[in-house]
């Protein structure tokens, strides 16, 4: 499987582009999770950049973030949670 981010938000697709399906309508440095089963990135749905996360078969979306600095999926841990 594979992702993209765009202004259309997070999509989740086979490698070679077919079963396309949207997992949210925004977000931007996507990035796998160390299992695999749940994509994270950055939204600024509460009005500031914030890093979320989520399951690829869609519900369970969660804020990990809350801070009003530069929050990017580059600080996260390898068990999801934000550096500290």
């Amino acid at each position: 499987m594979s992702f993209r981010a765009s202004d259309l938000g997070l999509w989740l697709m086979d490698s070679d582009g077919s079963n396309q399906r949207q997992l949210s309508e925004g977000g931007v440095q996507p990035t796998w999770s160390p299992s695999a089963r749940q994509i994270a990135f950055v939204s600024d749905m509460t009005g500031r950049d914030q890093v979320y996360v989520m399951n690829i078969n869609g519900p369970g979306m969660r804020q990990l973030t809350t801070s009003s600095g530069a929050n990017t999926t580059r600080d996260l841990q390898p068990n999801s949670q934000p550096a500290r």
